[in-house]
Order: structure tokens, then C-alpha cells, then sequence
């Protein structure tokens, strides 16, 4: 894309050049990949956003709006999304830093086997 004659790499490389914004894009990688992966599923299926509205039993609008990021979709919708793809879908917690012990527990309770309990009891 050129804007006022500046191709749009340009601009970017430029705009990254700022910590925060750099930062701020980063965090929305995955976001960037994630519906690069669904438009590229659609296109390699040859149908349009209108198909895939009707195969998920939404609106074309609810599709374009999913796949320019500007809809939080719940699970349930991707869900419908990637079977009408015929894809799968996974979704994970995984750990950042996989070399760090267990999680603490809330700061005034005590883990006992699977229930809680408050460590000081109010008078």
C-alpha cells in the first residue's frame, strides 16, 4: 500500500523505530497471524465471506468484521468458523517461562490438597 507516495513498508519500518510501538505491535502478532491463517484457509477453499457466512449461520458483515480484527469472537464462534473450513482448531495455555517453579498461592490462604484455606481467621 502507498500512501502520499510512501510505500507502506517504508512507513512501518519507521513507525517501529518507536519502543512503544513496536512493543504494541508485537503483542498483536499472533492476533496477525491468527486471522492471516483463517483468510488464507477461506481462499484456499475458493469461497467468499458470504459462503463462509452461511456455512457458520452468521453475516457476511460478522465475517469481514472477524477477519479485518475488529470482532472478539468467542470460542464457540471460532469454533463454528474453523468447521466450516473444515479446520481445526487449537487453542493453549502454555507456560512463558517453563524453567520457573509453580505458581503461589493467593496471598492469604494456603493450598491443602485441592481446597483452600484462609491462613489467619478474622475475630
Amino acid at each position: 500500500m502507498i500512501r502520499n507516495g510512501i510505500p507502506w513498508k517504508e512507513v512501518k519500518k519507521d513507525l517501529l523505530k518507536d519502543p512503544e510501538t513496536a512493543s504494541a505491535y508485537a503483542e498483536l502478532d499472533e492476533e496477525f497471524a491468527f486471522i492471516a491463517s483463517m483468510i488464507r484457509a477461506r481462499r484456499e477453499k475458493g469461497i467468499s465471506q458470504e459462503d463462509l457466512a452461511l456455512r457458520v449461520g452468521t453475516s457476511q458483515g460478522n465475517i469481514s468484521r472477524l477477519e479485518s480484527g475488529k470482532h472478539n469472537p468467542s470460542l464457540r464462534f471460532l469454533r463454528r468458523v474453523a468447521s466450516a473450513l473444515d479446520q481445526e482448531l487449537k487453542v493453549s495455555f502454555q507456560a512463558r517461562n517453563p524453567g520457573i517453579g509453580k505458581a503461589k498461592p493467593v496471598q492469604g490462604y494456603q493450598v491443602q490438597g485441592s481446597k483452600r484455606k484462609r491462613d489467619a481467621e478474622k475475630p
